[in-house]
C-alpha cells in the first residue's frame, strides 16, 4: 500500500510539474501566471523542509552498547581461557557464554597448530605491545568475528520455535535469501595471524563489507548500505592472580579448577564498545528496518555471550 502511494504521489508531482512548465511556456512567464503558481511552489518548498528536517534534522543518534570481556593468560603453560562455564554447578542456559566459549576452544584449532600459541603465550610482560598480549588481542578479534557467524546475529535471521528443557534448549531458525559471504578485510598493517590462518566469511547483504582498523588492533566495522557497525577496544586492565581474598573471589578460584594460591596467572580485561548507526535516507525502507532488529539482536546476544560481569555473577552466586 505504502509503496503505491508512492508511486501516485511521484506521478502527481510529474504531472504538475510538467503542466505548470507548459502552462508557463504557453504564456509567456507573464506575471499573472506565476501569480499562480507561487502558492504551489511554497507548499513544495515546505515539503522539502519537512522531507530534510525528518532525514536528517531528526535522524536518531548512534547507538552505542557493550560489554567487558575477561580472558585468563595462563603463562606457566602458554594457555588462555574465556572462563566459560563448564561444571555440573555451573551450566550456561540455552545460548549464553558462547563467545568466551570460543575463546576458551579457539587456540585448539587445527588450523592454528602452525602459530605455535603455547610458545607465544609463555612471554609474560606488561607492555601491551608484547607478543603475548598482541596474541591475546588478536585472539579476542578473532572471537568476535566468529562469534558474528552466528546464525542468530546475522542480519537476515527468521527465530524459530524453541523448545526449553531443563539447563539447555532446542530450536531452529532460518536465514533470508540474499545474504553474501563477506571476507573480514583491512589491517595489513597489523595482521592478525587467526584471520590469515583461517579466513572468517560473515554473511551480510550483497555489497556489505567488514574491515579491519590499519590504526588499532582491536577495531574493526561492517559496512552496508543502510547500516555501519563499529567494534572498538576502549580500554582494560590486567590483574596478577595470587592467593583470593574474600569469598567472591574464593568462589571465582573453586568455579575455574584454580588452586588456593596461583603463579603465572593473569586476567587481561577488555572494554569492548559497538557503535551501529543507520543511513538517516534510507532508515524506514525494509531492509532497514531488518537491520534495525539486527542491531537489536547483537546488542542482547553480545552481553549474554561475552560479559564478564554475567560470568562473574555465575561464579559467585551462593
Amino acid at each position: 500500500m505504502g509503496q503505491t502511494m508512492a508511486y501516485v504521489f511521484l506521478s502527481l508531482i510529474l504531472l504538475f510539474a510538467g503542466a505548470s512548465v507548459s502552462y508557463l511556456v504557453a504564456n509567456d512567464f507573464a506575471r499573472e501566471t506565476l501569480e499562480v503558481l507561487f502558492p504551489a511552489v511554497g507548499a513544495i518548498l515546505l515539503c522539502g523542509y519537512l522531507g530534510f528536517k525528518s532525514i536528517v534534522l531528526d535522524a536518531p543518534q548512534p547507538k552505542r552498547f557493550g560489554t567487558s570481556i575477561a580472558v585468563l593468560h595462563d603463562s606457566g603453560n602458554g594457555q588462555i581461557r574465556g572462563m566459560a562455564p563448564g561444571s555440573i554447578k555451573h551450566l550456561p542456559t540455552f545460548n549464553e557464554f558462547r563467545g568466551a566459549d570460543l575463546i576458551d576452544t579457539l587456540p585448539l584449532y587445527n588450523a592454528f597448530k602452525t602459530l605455535d600459541f603455547n610458545k607465544t603465550l609463555r612471554y609474560v610482560s606488561d607492555d601491551p605491545n608484547s607478543p603475548a598480549n598482541v596474541l591475546i588481542e588478536h585472539i579476542v578479534e578473532y572471537a568476535l568475528l566468529r562469534w558474528l557467524c552466528n546464525p542468530d546475529v546475522s542480519v537476515g535471521y527468521c527465530p524459530g520455535y524453541t523448545t526449553r528443557l531443563i539447563h539447555s534448549a532446542g530450536g531452529g531458525g532460518s536465514l533470508r535469501k540474499g545474504l553474501v559471504e563477506t571476507t573480514v578485510s583491512g589491517g595489513m598493517s597489523d595482521a592478525n595471524p587467526l584471520v590469515k590462518a583461517l579466513p572468517i566469511m560473515i554473511s551480510l547483504p550483497k555489497g556489505s563489507s567488514v574491515v579491519r582498523s590499519e590504526g588499532r588492533r582491536l577495531s574493526f566495522g561492517i559496512r552496508t548500505h543502510h547500516t555501519r557497525l563499529e567494534f572498538r577496544h576502549t580500554g582494560g586492565g590486567m590483574e596478577v592472580l595470587d592467593t583470593p581474598i574474600g569469598n567472591d573471589a574464593e568462589r571465582i578460584y573453586s568455579a575455574l579448577g584454580l588452586p588456593k594460591k596461583v603463579q603465572g596467572f593473569r586476567i587481561h580485561g577488555f572494554n569492548l564498545e559497538i557503535t551501529a548507526t543507520q543511513n538517516p535516507f534510507l532508515r524506514f525502507s525494509k531492509q532497514a528496518k531488518f537491520e534495525a532488529e539486527w542491531i537489536a539482536r547483537i546488542q542482547a546476544q553480545f552481553e549474554k555471550d561475552f560479559s564478564w560481569e554475567r560470568l562473574r555473577a555465575t561464579y559467585t552466586a551462593k
